[in-house]
């Protein structure tokens, strides 16, 4: 199952549909709470942040998922280049960064790097 923790509707919708035609789960979720609780009860694999709309807050969500569940594949969305939001970011261990708005192809891209990460991980 992928969690999906965005505040954008419409690249939600996107995202839940093109994984569903894949029969991967996706369950959406807009704050850190309730995100968190999704990640201890549930059987959560993959992560899609969405860091677009605050960087800190991604930052520091990142920070919990990694003392919680350190081996989850995060996949970042974001629809910034700017290095230094990126550095602090990408020292948090994700394996996929995607720039909005996204396109099929990149989530195409996403779906294989979660594919490859569950045939290691078997």
């Amino acid at each position: 199952m992928i969690l999906l923790k965005s505040t954008d509707k419409e690249q939600s919708s996107h995202i839940q549909s093109f994984f569903e035609q894949k029969r991967m789960s996706v369950l959406a979720e807009k704050d850190i709470v309730g995100s968190v609780l999704a990640i201890l009860q549930k059987e959560i694999r993959f992560i899609m942040l969405d860091c677009s709309d605050n960087v800190r807050e991604c930052t520091l969500f990142l920070k919990i998922i990694q003392k919680i569940k350190p081996s989850l594949g995060i996949l970042l969305l974001s629809d910034f280049e700017e290095e230094d939001q990126l550095r602090k970011i990408t020292a948090c261990g994700i394996i996929c960064r995607l720039m909005k708005p996204l396109q099929d192809e990149e989530l195409e891209l996403a779906y294989e790097t979660m594919q490859n990460m569950l045939h290691k991980r078997n």
